[in-house]
């Protein structure tokens, strides 16, 4: 039991701190599975322990990989494996294909794994996300026919196709847009406040603005509950597009047009 508590303890506290340990949207969907099951098997009879394993050999739903560190370099392996992988089945399509078709074969393939619960995995450091991005240029320049070497900003511009950093952007704005316009699960409301709400006597220029927490380590500015408000704020005008479909699209087309890709 001492050799499970710390790393359940680290666990609980990275939860809490989010302020989501109490319903999380994406439960429903997703498997989140430890890299080693070693401080489990003083608290799980290993019964329990093997239906755990088992579920998650056969199941071939999403997984989201939590190492003992929770740092999520264990989950950026695997990622960047799936869209290694997925990177080989379009380039050996490439010479029979369209790039209308290959477009279509790097969305169903690739572009829907960096989709998936972008805001989580994107907790971890830099150097993971510059792995997975590295990828991602590999599968632009395949569908696009480009060489090696070539500079990827283009390619992102010609195909509509927004890059990695983009996309991560994307996903915390339309998560902030649920919640601000409160149609987020329940657990999330009163999570984070504005300027308006903490001095409602005032008059400020920026009363719409969410209130970020105070970072006292850098790595915290990379967490949900610091990380998700920045975003929202960094959207201006655009944050009052009440309907969700229309700042979708409005969106899109500010990240495509007004951001530069690397």
């Amino acid at each position: 039991m001492e050799h499970a508590y710390f790393p359940l303890l680290k666990l609980k506290m990275w939860f809490f701190v989010q302020e989501c340990a109490a319903e999380l949207p994406f439960l429903s969907s997703v498997k989140i599975i430890f890299q080693k099951f070693r401080f489990f098997s003083q608290i799980l009879s290993p019964i329990r322990l093997g239906a755990i394993l088992c579920a998650h050999a056969i199941l071939c739903a999403p997984t989201v990989y939590l190492d003992e560190h929770l740092n999520f370099n264990h989950n950026t392996a695997k990622l960047t494996s799936k869209l290694s992988r997925a990177c080989f089945f379009i380039n050996r399509a490439k010479h029979t294909l369209s790039p209308k078709a290959l477009k279509t074969l790097y969305t169903s393939f690739f572009h829907s794994h960096l989709l998936y619960c972008t805001n989580v995995y994107t907790c971890t450091s830099q150097a993971n996300i510059t792995t997975i991005f590295k990828q991602q240029k590999k599968a632009i320049r395949i569908i696009t026919g480009a060489n090696y070497l070539d500079h990827t900003a283009p390619l992102f511009e010609r195909t509509a196709i927004l890059p990695l950093e983009k996309i991560i952007t994307y996903s915390k704005a339309i998560f902030m847009h649920s919640v601000y316009y409160g149609y987020a699960p329940a657990s999330f409301e009163n999570i984070w406040t504005t300027n308006a709400q903490q001095h409602p006597d005032l008059n400020l220029r920026n009363a719409n603005n969410i209130i970020l927490p105070f970072p006292r380590i850098e790595m915290f500015k990379k967490l949900p509950l610091y990380s998700l408000p920045l975003a929202w704020n960094n959207l201006g005008d655009l944050r009052y597009q009440y309907n969700a479909f229309t700042f979708k699209v409005a969106l899109h087309d500010f990240l495509k047009d007004n951001q530069p890709a690397e």
